[in-house]
C-alpha cells in the first residue's frame, strides 16, 4: 500500500507553490492547480495568527508569480493523524527556502484537515506554527 492520497496531495500542492513563487512551469496550469486545491471555505491560520479563507489566500499570492526565483517549499515528517471516508487530518513540517515575503529560510509545523472531493483532495483547515 502506498502513501495516503491526502499525503500525496500535500506534497503535490507544495510543489505547485514552489512553481508559483519561483515562476517555473506553465503559469496558467500552475494557477489552476492552486485554485483546484484551495476552496473558498478553506481556512489558513499563519504563524502570526492571521486568518485567511481560500479566496483571500489565493488573492494574497496572485501577483507573486516568479517573484522568488529559487523558492522551494518542501514537506517533511508528514504523519496521517486520522482518516475517514471523506477526510484526513495530517501533521507535517513545511520548510521554505528562498522566500522573498518572509524569512529566507523558515520552517512551520502544520496541522491540517483535508476533505475528499470525488477523486481529489482539498484543504479545509490549516494551522501553522513557526518553529
Amino acid at each position: 500500500m502506498g502513501e495516503h492520497p491526502a499525503a500525496t496531495f500535500v506534497h503535490a500542492y507544495h510543489a505547485t507553490l514552489t512553481q508559483w513563487f519561483s515562476g517555473t512551469g506553465d503559469r496558467g496550469r500552475v494557477w489552476s492547480r492552486l485554485e483546484e486545491g484551495t476552496p473558498v471555505d478553506m481556512t489558513l491560520v499563519y504563524p502570526s495568527g492571521e486568518r485567511l479563507d481560500g479566496s483571500a489566500f489565493l488573492e494574497s499570492i496572485r501577483s507573486a508569480w516568479g517573484k522568488s526565483p529559487g523558492f522551494e517549499a518542501s514537506i517533511t515528517n508528514l504523519e496521517l493523524v486520522h482518516e475517514g471516508a471523506d477526510h484526513a487530518v495530517v501533521a507535517y513540517v513545511e520548510l521554505q527556502r528562498g522566500a522573498r515575503q518572509s524569512a529566507t529560510v523558515n520552517a512551520r509545523s502544520a496541522l491540517a484537515l483535508l476533505v475528499r472531493h470525488g477523486d481529489s483532495w482539498k484543504w479545509r483547515f490549516i494551522q501553522e506554527t513557526a518553529q
